[in-house]
């Protein structure tokens, strides 16, 4: 992967002068990947704040809604929850808005996963609603939803709740591999 991100950052250059935007967008989809699976969270932040108002400007949604997303993740590892519910809600109201049942799965379990310590009920009730949009696409990754389930419960102290869905996480763990993780593994 070192030599990806080398060849990211040569490539950014390269569309930025040739102006290609898509191609360019998407290098940096690349190195803000890199930086997130590293856990190098102010980096995948610098780089979803230059990225965003690119995607959205040139209509380039999946990829707008890839760095919204990444860059709530990031801000939640990082502590500001605040401002992670603002990015999780224009996620939500941009991927409402152009049905794309993935992100909108991502920005509720995004928010349950803000909610599941401090405010389990309200966790509950977004990953309920995430729970619907399972079926609407075969990528979802229904197994970090089960984890959530699984650690909102244990925080309600109601343990066998929270054992049936880690259990049910670890069987669509061994039919899938997911994307990006929420919670324990």
């Amino acid at each position: 992967l070192e030599d990806a991100l080398k060849y990211a950052n040569k490539s950014i250059l390269f569309f930025k002068q040739k102006g290609d935007l898509k191609n360019y967008i998407d290098c940096g989809f690349v190195i803000s990947k890199y930086y997130y699976d590293r856990s190098v969270f102010d980096s995948v932040i610098k780089f979803c704040d230059l990225y965003i108002p690119i995607a959205l400007k040139n209509n380039y949604t999946k990829n707008y809604s890839y760095f919204l997303f990444i860059k709530g993740r990031s801000l939640v590892n990082k502590g500001s929850n605040e401002k992670a519910t603002v990015i999780y809600e224009e996620l939500l109201k941009f991927a409402e808005s152009n049905k794309d049942s993935l992100f909108i799965y991502h920005a509720l379990v995004g928010f349950a996963a803000i909610y599941e310590d401090f405010n389990p009920n309200t966790a509950i009730s977004y990953l309920n609603k995430a729970l619907k949009y399972v079926t609407k696409t075969s990528r979802t990754p229904v197994s970090n939803l089960y984890t959530i389930f699984g650690n909102t419960y244990r925080n309600k102290d109601m343990l066998d709740s929270a054992l049936y869905f880690y259990n049910m996480n670890l069987k669509k763990k061994k039919k899938n591999k997911d994307i990006i993780l929420y919670g324990a593994t």
